[in-house]
């Protein structure tokens, strides 16, 4: 290919920027112990996403045994 060289950047998905933005606010301490996360639709306006996203990012950082859900709190 005339020695050109192509290199593709691989897109970061909406649920994984997500989940690095709250997780940064747990880390830098923003998100303390025991804080109440906003409901999904007010996370959906903060950040300008769809609640599949917010739920995606959420089920993640459940699974990563950083927050809980409970249901109707």
């Amino acid at each position: 290919m005339n020695g050109l060289q192509l290199k593709l950047q691989k897109r970061e998905k909406l649920a994984d920027q997500l989940y690095g933005q709250i997780l940064e606010q747990i880390v830098s301490g923003n998100l303390g112990e025991g804080t109440k996360l906003p409901s999904e639709n007010e996370i959906c306006a903060s950040f300008g996403v769809s609640r599949p996203v917010v739920r995606e990012a959420l089920r993640k950082l459940q699974s990563d045994g950083l927050v809980y859900a409970r249901q109707g709190v």
